[in-house]
């Protein structure tokens, strides 16, 4: 987190939350509330009475269905945690007014979608900012030093593995979330816009870009469905245009009483980097000998869930030293590698990404 010794001298962050549901009561709203620099001055989301129940909750005085309805001129930024299909339309709402915003994963659904957002945030100066909450772990942050300073060469090749407590959220069951205060409807997880892919993958997939700085260029995918028919474990292999393939798999099957299974392995001509969440392992071997393995603690890798939110407080807020590890280009591209890896599940073959990642370069975006 970072300094925040002029706090008193600024202005709160006025927030709203569209999308009120299980993960925003759970996690972002809680990060709001107990800052004293920021006010949560609305919040939106599906159900009338469920709406006023969170601003109940929270202390917010406004409660609305209709992101159209927000106060929008009395706001700062927006915390986007609607379902998939939404995001693209609820975070545009608040780019174009020139707000700042948080935006669950998946990013958008498109990389077109995506891409859009990302330039729409930099023509208006505005922080656009993913939850990839892995990536706000200082020793991920150490890891990507690494592979992007050269420590192990030339890449070479990525393997990257993710599983998820999930798998009731991902068949459509009713409350799939134990405990949960504001369970996700099953619509949100399934059908076209749901999957393992959008709603996991998203996650593994931003976080390979995000360290290595590759680019995806065709990619070849294979599901297998679940009982509501999205994909409940994904097998996908992506070319990149550096040369390195990333192979990427993933499933909902871990048992429930188990922490989310993350790894990624990143080869280069002079070693390897080894990011292990589940076993809270993250470090680099070389072939010079010169290798390093953080101490980390059981446990140290749990999903940081508040930390992008409070970096995201402390961004749009301007102070010193914030920075945004979750980078919406990394996670745009993760978009780009998604949509071409499913398509190619229908077709059987090879897929191209999406024209948005080379348009995002015509309008000079660096994508690495």
């Amino acid at each position: 987190m970072t300094e925040r010794a002029d706090s008193s001298d600024r202005a709160p962050l006025r927030v709203a939350v569209v999308g009120a549901g299980w993960w925003a009561v759970e996690n972002h709203l809680p990060v709001f509330a107990s800052r004293p620099d920021v006010e949560i001055r609305a919040v939106c989301r599906k159900g009338a009475v469920e709406a006023e129940r969170v601003a109940e909750r929270f202390g917010v005085p406004i409660a609305t269905e209709d992101h159209e309805l927000l106060p929008w001129d009395e706001l700062d930024a927006v915390a986007v945690s609607s379902p998939h299909s939404f995001h693209h339309t609820h975070a545009m709402a608040a780019l174009d007014r020139g707000l700042h915003v948080l935006c669950e994963k998946p990013l958008a659904i498109t990389a077109a979608d995506a891409f859009e957002m990302v330039r729409r945030a930099a023509d208006q100066e505005v922080v656009l900012l993913v939850p990839h909450g892995w990536q706000f772990l200082p020793q991920a942050v150490a890891a990507r030093d690494w592979i992007r300073g050269g420590r192990i060469g030339r890449l070479e090749h990525v393997v990257a593995q993710m599983a998820s407590p999930a798998r009731g959220l991902f068949s459509g069951e009713e409350d799939s979330i134990p405990g949960a205060e504001s369970p996700p409807e099953p619509s949100t997880w399934v059908g076209e816009d749901g999957g393992y892919a959008y709603g996991q993958l998203s996650h593994l997939y931003s976080l390979v870009f995000w360290l290595t700085g590759l680019i995806p260029a065709d990619a070849m995918g294979a599901v297998s469905p679940g009982p509501a028919g999205s994909d409940l474990y994904d097998a996908f292999l992506t070319t990149t245009r550096q040369g390195p393939l990333v192979s990427v798999s993933g499933g909902a099957g871990v048992p429930t009483s188990q922490r989310h299974h993350m790894e990624v392995r990143v080869f280069g001509a002079e070693g390897a980097v080894i990011v292990d969440l589940e076993r809270d392992r993250i470090e680099i071997v070389r072939q010079d000998g010169d290798d390093y393995s953080f101490p980390l603690m059981r446990g140290a890798a749990i999903y940081p869930g508040t930390l992008p939110v409070h970096a995201f407080c402390d961004l749009a807020l301007g102070y010193p030293d914030a920075v945004n590890h979750g980078d919406p280009v990394a996670s745009a591209l993760g978009i780009a590698a998604i949509e071409a890896a499913l398509l190619s599940a229908r077709t059987r073959r090879a897929e191209a990404v999406s024209p948005a990642v080379i348009e995002a370069e015509a309008w000079g975006l660096k994508l690495d």
